[in-house]
């Protein structure tokens, strides 16, 4: 239900900022369910999956770097904490199960950091750009 809901306020409102790459990664990750339907095994789809999901995470991560207020660290630190509990409530451990897992890990810690860590720079008061 919270992932429909997630899905359809997303068609609805969340067209305003997309970018040509932002389609280009979405195509990319459409293509890379082939290979999944084709051998039957996820595994590398998992690796295209999440190679794409931070290859795109980067135009993110630069847009925190440039204007850190611009995310709340409370999303991406609730993150972390869900892919720990993921992994920790892994019952076999592989490529498939544990890849995204521990590359979302990487990028929620490192948006975190950036958001709560880089401060603006002032001087008497005013934001330096």
């Amino acid at each position: 239900m919270f992932y429909g809901g997630s899905f359809y306020f997303s068609l609805r409102h969340g067209f305003a900022n997309i970018v040509r790459s932002d389609n280009y990664y979405l195509a990319a990750a459409l293509l890379g369910l082939i290979p999944w339907a084709i051998t039957h095994d996820p595994t590398f789809s998992v690796i295209i999956a999440v190679a794409i999901d931070l290859t795109a995470s980067t135009m993110t991560i630069r847009k925190t770097w440039r204007k850190p207020a611009s995310e709340t660290p409370v999303l991406y630190g609730a993150n972390v904490l869900r892919h720990i509990l993921t992994l920790f409530s892994l019952q076999s451990y592989n490529i498939a199960t544990t890849l995204h897992s521990i590359a979302m890990l990487a990028t929620n810690t490192t948006m975190t950091s950036i958001i709560v860590l880089k401060k603006p720079r002032t001087i008497a008061g005013k934001n330096k750009p």
